[in-house]
């Protein structure tokens, strides 16, 4: 399952992300002049090659709000880090409550985590792996409830039951109003903890509601 998924991102990711950081190097060798803002930079673009710019960055005295991160080209590629660490197993039908429970106990810690971090370690909390996967894991419990909905697990058998042309608008609208708040009345330093709720609760509801059929 590893093999098959980082080859999908190979494919998928890796070719658009050369052409990018190959003209970025080129316009940062060219145009930035080379002083304190640069230095930084070109060794963050190195790390980002191999996937780990986040934890660099982790390692910066500045956080990712501060005017000298805004002026690192390759600030914004701490996302792909923490994507491309996150790998999850899709478990057998007859285990996938167990994958479940382990998933939903690893995000409950991650959040617990980042709520700690953000006051102890803001750029650990802000670019670590582990206080961001209760984001990702959201996400991969998201698929694995849906995928429940649309088998034919007795146990889902209730879920299924609210399946409905109402329940979609619902989940959706409502997806989309936290969307809209995550942009106008969030807390930018408060990231990820708790202001990063929003986004990732805006973004569940409305792929889940979108993905409901009935």
């Amino acid at each position: 399952f590893l093999m098959g998924f980082y080859a999908r991102r190979l494919t998928r990711i890796v070719p658009a992300l050369l052409a990018m950081l190959l003209v970025t190097v080129l316009f940062v060798v060219l145009v930035i002049p080379a002083g304190w803002l640069t230095g930084f930079t070109e060794q963050t673009a190195r790390y980002v090659f191999f996937g780990f710019s986040n934890y660099l960055l982790a390692t910066n005295a500045e956080a990712y709000f501060t005017p000298r991160a805004e002026f690192n080209a390759f600030t914004h590629t701490w996302s792909l880090g923490v994507e491309e660490q996150f790998a999850a197993t899709q478990a057998r039908a007859r285990k996938r409550w167990a994958f479940f429970a382990l998933l939903a106990s690893i995000g409950i810690a991650s959040m617990v985590y980042a709520a700690w971090a953000q006051t102890h370690a803001p750029l650990q909390a802000f670019y670590s792996l582990f206080s961001r996967f209760w984001e990702l894991a959201l996400g991969a419990l998201l698929f694995q409830f849906t995928h429940a909905m649309q088998s034919g697990n007795a146990a889902m058998k209730f879920v299924r039951s609210w399946n409905s042309r109402w329940l979609q608008w619902c989940v959706t609208l409502c997806g989309a109003a936290l969307l809209v708040w995550s942009y106008v009345g969030l807390d930018a330093s408060a990231f990820p903890w708790p202001s990063a709720v929003i986004p990732a609760l805006a973004a569940a509801l409305l792929i889940g509601g979108v993905g409901i059929d009935e």
